[in-house]
């Protein structure tokens, strides 16, 4: 018997079997109808509407059999990146379904497909065009700072989108500029990815605020605000990480930035602009880095100041108080009046020169009994430059940043090189040592190395992979900056021996100039945002990232030009 035949048995058992007998047969003969049909679109395949509206013509298929005979009763899914809905095909074969398009502009797709069937399936197609224009946003920044007379440090661009985001070309747009200012061009017209902008914004001569109106259609204008501010008057500068400090020749201290570990010795509230810290006395010089800052007072004897790292303003205790103060990462030494060395804070690799490894609060003494008369924190070490110009460091020696070779090793380093792993030692001096050179320093700096000034103006380094080695290549230095990577020449120019002043572990054959050639009377480099004073009149000016307000301009703008800090409303 073939699989198409089918018996029933036992006939005596009367009609109702029989009956049963041949609807389970008459099953099991069902040919499948799909097989060899074919689908067929019979509107249109390619449409354009508006983003979230409806297409015109509806999507229309019809199935039919291998004879082109129409197939009705069918399941057919017509599916969406959005939407799945479900129609049976009727008499004449066909489906159809409304499509609403998706709220994003550009091509889309609807695909229908027989459920359960081999039957090829079909796609539609839209070009969905933005709807009507109805925001005019920035494409930029919309407050920046800058010099009055000069070119604002990024253009204004806008974007017109619809009430979805979609971007709008062809757009008209205005540039209007006030307060004496002027722009280029006035008029313009949104491109294909909605952008209008200008190429020029040229700041009026007066000190305020310039605005820049940009109009398009009916839709609310834009203003973009450029601050021309009046400067910032002071003595020195000094940065963190994300902060900085100013000393007025009155003792007075301003700091500006982020304030979320009491940087500003405020509440811990972050400030674009310079704001008085009042908690301390006057004081008569400052040092920063990281998220700290200290200063010495003009009291007598004189005292440390310090604040950060969530502590306000607090005074460090000593004996004789200190008449100056350098920073390292987590430590941080100073002078008493006598010229004796005294350290506190992390000393886990000899940075405190007490000959120890230890942590220390209150300042403890440098071992050696040596005289200095000026000291320089790096990240964990310290060193020390005697009245005869000889120089004396302590502490991590892992890139021969002590300019000489440690006494002892200080740890043991677990590293893997393609996943052979091995061990090395790390050299550290728990007390002072001689630096290896010859050359006799009038000062000293140390970051991630050591450099030392020596009177003619040559400037040598350690810890960029020599012991000592000469940077300066012929540029005659007047002054360091804190973190060894930088100076001053005699006429003010600010250059670096590495590639940027928050460079740390490569030297240039040759100093490059940075500051866009503004001449200083003295200059902070961090890692990524500098200030200066400028030497002809005082001004405090700062560049680079500018994220918590570090620059002082009022905005949080980044520049790649110094820009004045502005100075305080309310001192």
């Amino acid at each position: 018997m073939s699989s198409h035949e089918c018996t029933l048995r036992p006939a005596h058992l009367g009609l109702l079997v029989v009956a049963i007998g041949a609807m389970a047969c008459s099953d099991s003969l069902a040919p499948d109808i799909t097989k060899g049909a074919r689908m067929m679109i019979i509107s249109e395949v390619t449409q354009t509407a508006t983003v979230a509206s409806l297409v015109a013509s509806n999507p229309t298929i019809r199935v039919v059999d291998q004879q082109g005979r129409p197939l009705s009763g069918l399941n057919v899914v017509f599916r969406t990146s959005m939407s799945t809905s479900q129609y049976s095909t009727s008499s004449d074969g066909t489906a159809s379904t409304p499509w609403r398009l998706a709220t994003n502009a550009g091509r889309q797709m609807l695909i229908a497909a027989v459920q359960g069937s081999s039957v090829p399936a079909d796609t539609f197609f839209a070009v969905a065009v933005a709807d009507t224009a109805t925001t005019l946003t920035t494409d930029g920044i919309l407050a920046q700072a800058g010099l009055a007379g000069t070119l604002v440090g990024t253009p204004p661009s806008i974007i017109v989108t619809d009430a979805f985001g979609n971007v709008k070309s062809g757009i008209h747009v205005t540039f209007e500029a006030a307060n004496g200012g002027t722009v280029t061009p006035s008029e313009a017209t949104t491109d294909e990815t909605g952008r209008a902008g200008v190429r020029q914004w040229t700041l009026g001569p007066d000190f305020g605020q310039n605005t820049l109106i940009v109009r398009a259609l009916t839709l609310a204008p834009l203003t973009f605000t450029a601050r021309v501010n009046v400067p910032l008057v002071a003595a020195s500068v000094v940065t963190g990480a994300r902060h900085s400090c100013a000393l007025t020749a009155n003792g007075d201290v301003y700091c500006w930035g982020a304030d979320d570990q009491r940087q500003l010795g405020t509440d811990g509230s972050s400030s674009a602009t310079p704001v008085r810290v009042k908690s301390v006395p006057q004081l008569v010089s400052l040092a920063s880095r990281g998220d700290r800052t200290c200063g010495i007072s003009n009291e007598a004897p004189p005292q440390v100041y310090c604040w950060g790292q969530w502590l306000t303003p607090v005074r460090i205790d000593t004996p004789n108080g200190l008449a100056s103060i350098t920073l390292g990462d987590v430590h941080a030494c100073g002078l008493d009046p006598f010229g004796h060395a005294f350290c506190w804070g992390d000393g886990s690799v000899g940075q405190l020169g007490t000959g120890v490894a230890i942590e220390s609060s209150p300042p403890v003494p440098v071992a050696g009994n040596l005289s200095f008369v000026s000291l320089a924190a790096g990240a964990k070490h310290t060193c020390g430059l005697t009245a005869e110009g000889k120089a004396f460091c302590w502490g991590l020696n892992d890139h021969s940043q002590l300019g000489s070779v440690a006494a002892q090793n200080c740890f043991t380093y677990d590293y893997d090189y393609y996943y052979y792993y091995d061990t090395a030692p790390v050299q550290c001096a728990l007390v002072p040592q001689p630096v290896n050179t010859d050359a006799s320093f009038v000062a000293i700096s140390a970051g991630y190395g050591t450099c030392g000034l020596t009177s003619n103006g040559d400037v040598s380094c350690a810890g960029f992979g020599d012991v000592m080695r000469p940077v300066s290549n012929g540029v005659r230095f007047a002054r360091l900056t804190a973190n060894a990577r930088c100076g001053l020449t005699s006429e003010g120019v600010a250059q670096c021996w590495t590639p940027s002043p928050g460079s740390d572990d490569t030297l240039l054959g040759t100093p490059l100039g940075f500051g866009n050639g503004m001449l200083f009377s003295s200059v902070a480099t961090g890692d990524l945002h500098q200030c200066g004073v400028l030497a002809a009149d005082g001004s405090v000016v700062c560049w680079g990232s500018n994220d918590s307000g570090q620059l002082g301009n009022g905005t949080r703008a980044p520049s790649y030009t110094p820009l004045p800090v502005a100075r305080p409303v309310n001192p």
